[in-house]
């Protein structure tokens, strides 16, 4: 079954999709890629998105973290609300900066199992943009 739903992750959350990203160490800081998100996130306008999945989200994408647990494992933006005063999280990168870091981040992943949230051809585009 999927998880208890909580009060704290409606009430605060911009819609950023920062913790729905691939957050990666890079030079000892967190960075999430967005051209590396879930397979659910889709854009809803300018630096807003929505969860296609949103309300079944817990039992259709078992990755899916509460805002509790995104705070936890320190995925969400720096400005997030739920940071509570805590400015430590990643920040997203601009697509200039990613291209900089682009092999970086390639082996990173195949040197694992892709997250089981991350559409494969989405990665294969990703590998092959230029």
């Amino acid at each position: 079954m999927g998880q208890s739903h909580d009060a704290f992750s409606e009430t605060l959350c911009r819609r950023c999709g920062v913790c729905c990203m691939l957050t990666i160490k890079v030079n000892g800081r967190s960075v999430a890629i967005p051209d590396l998100a879930c397979k659910y996130l889709r854009p809803d306008g300018p630096l807003r998105f929505s969860c296609t999945v949103y309300e079944d989200r817990f039992s259709v994408a078992p990755w899916c973290l509460s805002a509790r647990q995104a705070l936890e494992q320190d995925v969400l933006a720096q400005d997030c609300p739920y940071r509570m005063g805590h400015r430590t999280g990643p920040v997203v990168l601009h697509p200039r900066l990613v291209r900089l870091i682009k092999a970086d981040i390639i082996a990173a992943l195949d040197a694992a199992p892709l997250p089981p949230w991350l559409d494969p051809l989405l990665y294969e585009r990703f590998k092959d943009k230029v």
